[in-house]
């Protein structure tokens, strides 16, 4: 899920990145460019005609014989605006995709007010940022997240973007709002004093959110509030979000149905797990007053439906094994635990890649002179070269477990772990050192558990004594 949002918050930046090229260097472009330029440039002299950074659509239109003179000259409204404003999908893209960062309430992003100074560098790095919100049914307590400011995905990137993006939008509100205070008043009738200061409360609760929008099919400035923060009208964005996922995924990797809420589990869930099971991570990141709040939390969320799970498929798959092939295969059986089965097909192959070259890692590698290039960007295959990088969890393309790689990944296990403990968690957490964790952690649940323990122990001690030696 967060891949997605990931994927659709970076093709906002990269379009209004394309606009402002396109609009500094407008002799020099494609013929898709020349359209685009067009539809930008009687944009903005509507903008500047109309003294309206939000002009309605008749305007626009002005200066054509009817809409469909219009839209086969090339220009489209909706094109213009997402140029210049976040529409309805994409600030709930970047909404959505805060939460996952901060696991954060939906209450708390949504009262973030562009008057406060809610974001400051971190005491310790200026290249990170702590960003501040209130928990208002806690008792106003505050609560924090942290991270990189270059992170684009990031809430510290998202939430300045849209400052700037919709700082017209802004200015617009406050000319409204200053009307509707000169209205008020002159105002005598009481509905009238009572429309006109609701009108007057709407208009600045627009103006202090960061999450304003402008929406083609509707001429107001619009905002996310209580009501609309994954609900646009009938369509629901995370609803409809999950369904195009899931086209694309097998019945077994189908996401299920889930709600903004959910965001805030996931997140925990992801602390608890980082932490090797912490309560006090989930405490920390979740933001609870008392202990006993974190172990009643995690107990029904996670700890309990799990194990149940695990327990029923790791039976299942040992007594199989014993008496099938009268021995049990570590591998096998992790396999068997996960999905409840593996198949004459699935056994060939793993004797296969036991065969493969060995890693430094110990694990085995399908292709070692040719790294996939986010592994390693710089490399060139030819001449015998090999991947000299070997992050051996993050190339899912290549890597292969087998059972002379519990060495090489509680090693790895141990330096991340480090890793994990200096950085701050947000830090950690939008870097790839946390998926690369993540999945050491999952290769090593392929092995003894007893084992694992004591290399990870063995390891972790070399590791506060000798630094990063991977």
């Amino acid at each position: 899920m967060r891949h997605a949002l990931k994927r659709s918050w970076y093709a906002v930046v990269d379009r209004w990145r394309n606009v402002d090229f396109i609009r500094s260097t407008p002799t020099t472009l494609n013929d898709e460019q020349e359209r685009l330029w067009k539809n930008y440039n009687l944009y903005r002299c509507t903008q500047i005609q109309q003294r309206n950074v939000r002009p309605d659509h008749s305007s626009i239109t002005k200066g054509f014989r009817s809409n469909n003179a219009f839209y086969n000259a090339g220009f489209s409204v909706s094109e213009m605006m997402k140029g210049f404003f976040p529409d309805g999908d994409d600030i709930r893209t970047a909404f959505l995709l805060c939460l996952s960062y901060t696991g954060w309430n939906p209450a708390v992003l949504l009262s973030l007010d562009v008057r406060d100074q809610f974001l400051e560098d971190h005491p310790k790095d200026p290249e990170r940022y702590i960003l501040r919100g209130v928990k208002a049914k806690a008792d106003d307590t505050e609560v924090t997240a942290e991270g990189l400011y270059k992170t684009e995905a990031g809430p510290a990137f998202i939430i300045d973007l849209l400052i700037s993006k919709t700082a017209p939008l802004r200015r617009q509100l406050k000319r409204q709002l200053r009307g509707v205070h000169a209205q008020l008043a002159e105002a005598t009738d009481v509905d009238a004093v009572f429309k006109l200061t609701e009108r007057a409360a709407q208009l600045a609760r627009g103006i202090s959110s960061v999450w304003l929008y402008a929406n083609p099919n509707h001429s107001e400035i619009q905002w996310l509030d209580d009501n609309n923060f994954v609900q646009a009208g009938r369509r629901n964005f995370l609803q409809r979000l999950i369904e195009r996922l899931n086209l694309r995924q097998p019945v077994e990797r189908r996401l299920v149905q889930m709600d903004a809420t959910d965001f805030r589990d996931l997140y925990a869930e992801n602390a608890y797990r980082a932490s090797g099971g912490s309560i006090l991570a989930v405490q920390r990141v979740l933001h609870h007053r008392r202990i006993r709040t974190s172990g009643i939390y995690v107990d029904n969320n996670m700890v309990r439906s799990e194990n149940q799970i695990r327990f029923l498929k790791l039976t299942n798959g040992i007594w199989n094994e014993v008496e099938i092939n009268g021995q049990i295969d570590p591998t096998v059986l992790a396999k068997i635990s996960r999905t409840g089965e593996i198949t004459s097909e699935e056994r060939a192959r793993l004797q296969d890649y036991r065969d493969l070259q060995k890693t430094r890692m110990g694990t085995r590698c399908t292709d070692p002179g040719n790294p996939p290039p986010h592994i390693d960007p710089t490399f060139k295959p030819g001449d015998g070269k090999l991947c000299g990088v070997q992050r051996c969890m993050l190339c899912l393309e290549h890597a292969i477990i087998v059972e002379e790689s519990l060495d090489g990944l509680a090693m790895r296990c141990a330096n991340l772990r480090k890793k994990r403990d200096t950085m701050s968690f947000s830090a950690f957490m939008a870097s790839s050192f946390s998926i690369e964790l993540k999945n050491t952690e999952l290769a090593l649940s392929l092995f003894d558990p007893k084992t694992v323990d004591q290399k990870l122990i063995e390891y972790a001690e070399v590791a506060a004594t000798c630094g990063d030696f991977y």
